[in-house]
């Protein structure tokens, strides 16, 4: 996008998203029962969103009025699967960052284009990553997964808050763009574009191709190139360091270590009598690095692209529970009555585990999870 374009785009953007606004906001003078109850639903969110951040607490509501509207019109213009909670988790971190109102709306139209399935009702995508996960534990720590089975929650209810907000509370609001910069960038970019031809979706996303004259190559390089041009911020010290909001709990007592190192991702072929390793010269656990054989084994039935999209997201739920290992397995029920005494350890820690290292191990999954699924395909190929 040359200048003039972005400044046309951004132009028809902000036109197109006050058109949509105001729409809707007619509807709610007119006492518009779905759209009153929409607000009722919203409002109640949004004033509980990144309580603990001075940007989303600020005494004017500024912030929170965005987060609102945007939410709203989203929801309004998207009515499947329109507001779950949890969205307004996602919308946060964009608009600390961007600010403009219109291009946070068009960025958030961009992100639930990859992740609307996984907040529909219907649960299909949602019980697609749980699978996923109990496939990737096994695999990777089955002395972990044999604990959370002998706890009674292979259901893995106390990871659905991970699933469905990429892990966004887990960390401290300082960590979280690192953190979702890094998941959305493993991800294909067609997981951002229009599924269909449906212009007018494309038209209410705010969509550059549907909005300037021009065609543009790519709509997630137009926003993003927009997106770069724009007046930006980046969490302050001061900002996020304030008390941590009711829903955070206080500090749990539980700090395991972290993992040290820093990885060198030259990749290695290291054979024992039983099994062929795919390993890296790192400083991380022995579980970072994971016997081919189990990849057979678990892996090479969730190969398709649905399942690749997720499992960066996998690989960041797992890095967690790695994290905090050797607590899990030192735990025990409080009570005959709790049988999820796992969430109730890690409800503790909201916002305050370790992104960088998080990150580190969940890279290094992600590494050999590719190369792998690049092996089997050679291999394949090699065959045919």
């Amino acid at each position: 996008m040359t200048n003039e374009d972005k400044n046309e785009y951004t132009i028809k953007a902000k036109e197109r998203y006050n058109e949509m606004k105001e729409a809707w906001q007619n509807r709610y003078k007119q006492q518009d029962s779905e759209v009153v109850a929409l607000e009722n639903l919203i409002q109640k969110d949004v004033q509980r969103t990144d309580r603990s951040v001075k940007f989303f607490d600020d005494k004017e509501n500024l912030a929170r009025e965005k987060l609102f509207h945007i939410l709203m019109t989203y929801s309004v213009y998207h009515p499947e699967p329109g507001y779950v909670q949890g969205m307004n988790d996602m919308v946060a971190p964009i608009l600390y960052v961007i600010r403009d109102e219109a291009l946070v709306y068009a960025c958030f139209c961009t992100l639930m284009r990859h992740m609307s399935s996984i907040f529909h009702p219907n649960g299909i995508a949602m019980n697609r990553r749980l699978d996923l996960l109990r496939k990737t534990i096994r695999a990777i720590d089955i002395d972990l997964w044999t604990k959370i089975e002998q706890c009674d929650i292979g259901n893995l209810m106390f990871a659905y808050r991970w699933l469905l907000l990429d892990c966004k509370r887990e960390f401290p609001f300082k960590d979280i763009f690192r953190v979702l910069e890094t998941l959305w960038a493993s991800l294909p970019v067609d997981r951002f574009e229009s599924n269909n031809d449906n212009t007018l979706s494309d038209r209410d996303d705010l969509c550059p191709s549907s909005l300037c004259n021009q065609h543009r190559s790519s709509m997630l390089s137009s926003i993003s190139n927009t997106i770069l041009s724009s007046r930006s911020s980046s969490p302050t010290l001061e900002e996020t360091q304030s008390q941590h909001s009711s829903l955070d709990g206080g500090d749990s007592g539980y700090r395991d270590e972290h993992i040290p190192g820093i990885c060198d991702f030259n990749l290695r072929s290291h054979k024992t009598e039983n099994s062929t390793y795919l390993t890296l010269r790192t400083n991380l656990p022995s579980t970072s690095c994971i016997p081919l054989g189990k990849w057979l084994i678990h892996f090479t039935s969730i190969d398709n692209d649905e399942n690749y999209s997720d499992m960066f997201t996998i690989f960041l739920c797992v890095a967690l529970l790695e994290q905090n290992r050797s607590s899990i397995m030192q735990l025990s029920p409080l009570n005959t009555d709790d049988d999820d005494f796992i969430g109730t350890y890690f409800t503790r820690l909201v916002r305050q585990h370790d992104a960088r290292h998080a990150l580190q191990l969940a890279r290094n999954y992600h590494r050999q999870y590719v190369l792998f699924q690049m092996r089997v395909k050679q291999l394949i190929l090699t065959d045919n």
